[in-house]
């Protein structure tokens, strides 16, 4: 059984689908796990106070640093600290993996549902990558690529549920929410000198792997990496596919009426071949992980550690350039 921790007003500010998923569990007479009272109900009665609470900042999130007493069937609890950070609000327990991307499927069907009984349409007319689609519905993703997941989490189908379109998508507000943009251990990246060049210099520091809190990057000057980490590894083939996305979304997803059709609009959008820039720039980062593994690319392994293409603002303090 996952053990899960108490939940911080941070978890939720990470992503409005936590907020969304704590007031619609009280809404509906979920039970929350909690620090020490098990599992819970709040009263009904709080609802109002509960969403007060939870949209205080910008009607989408709570505010930094505040909390809130609710009356439950145990007695009163404080949000958030009473409560558990269970796989709803971002923990790892089981299920959590694909919790957050089932949310933001959810919270985006859910607009385009009410606006199509609204317009009395079976499909809107969607503009993404420079072509205008039929958007019925989004769905997950089916498929592998090279025996791995594909790069596209979400497909758009149109009223025959033939795909039409390609998501990558990450849950959160910032650059930092990130976890990568994609890794390098396709065979395509075998021979790749730049890879190479990265992953024999942190070998020659550190023959016998990493340790704990070592962290190392490098810019990525080639733009075919970049676009290839960012949109899919068969991004060269110029066709959409999942594993060519046409976009990339962080955060949900709303639709924007631009004259005759919709665009798809998040907190940061990247349309295929958009280069990331500032806090979104590429580098290569690799970074300890314990005993979970070795980071392998281009031929060559470092111990104790994960390697990839990761944005600039995932870089803390103590990395190291090389």
């Amino acid at each position: 059984m996952a053990t899960f921790n108490p939940l911080k007003i941070t978890d939720l500010r990470k992503d409005e689908n936590r907020v969304l998923a704590f007031i619609s569990k009280a809404e509906n007479g979920d039970t929350f796990a909690t620090v020490s009272k098990g599992d819970v109900i709040i009263d009904k009665k709080e609802i109002y106070k509960v969403k007060l609470f939870m949209t205080a900042d910008g009607g989408k999130l709570p505010k930094s640093g505040t909390k809130e007493v609710v009356k439950t069937n145990k007695g009163n609890l404080t949000i958030p600290k009473d409560f558990l950070k269970t796989g709803d609000f971002g923990g790892r327990g089981q299920g959590s993996g694909t919790s957050a991307e089932t949310m933001a499927l959810n919270y985006f069907n859910k607009n385009l549902n009410d606006l199509l009984q609204k317009e009395k349409v079976s499909h809107i007319k969607l503009k993404i990558n420079g072509r205008t689609i039929n958007c019925a519905a989004m769905v997950k993703t089916e498929g592998k690529y090279q025996g791995r997941e594909p790069k596209s989490d979400m497909t758009i189908i149109n009223q025959y549920g033939v795909p039409q379109a390609y998501i990558s998508h990450k849950a959160g507000r910032t650059a930092k929410d990130y976890q990568q943009y994609g890794g390098l251990s396709y065979k395509q990246y075998d021979n790749n000198k730049d890879i190479k060049s990265f992953m024999q210099a942190v070998s020659e520091l550190h023959p016998n792997g990493l340790s704990s809190g070592q962290t190392y990057y490098r810019d990525v000057t080639d733009k075919k990496l970049v676009f290839e980490a960012m949109y899919g590894p068969l991004y060269s083939s110029k066709k959409p596919s999942i594993s060519n996305v046409d976009e990339f979304h962080l955060g949900n997803m709303n639709l924007k009426k631009r004259g005759q059709y919709y665009t798809i609009e998040s907190y940061h959008k990247g349309t295929n071949g958009d280069l990331p820039t500032g806090q979104f720039k590429a580098v290569f980062f690799i970074r300890y992980q314990g005993n979970r593994g070795d980071a392998r690319a281009a031929g060559l392994s470092v111990k104790n550690a994960r390697v990839g293409i990761f944005p600039l603002a995932k870089i803390s303090g103590t990395s190291k350039k090389i």
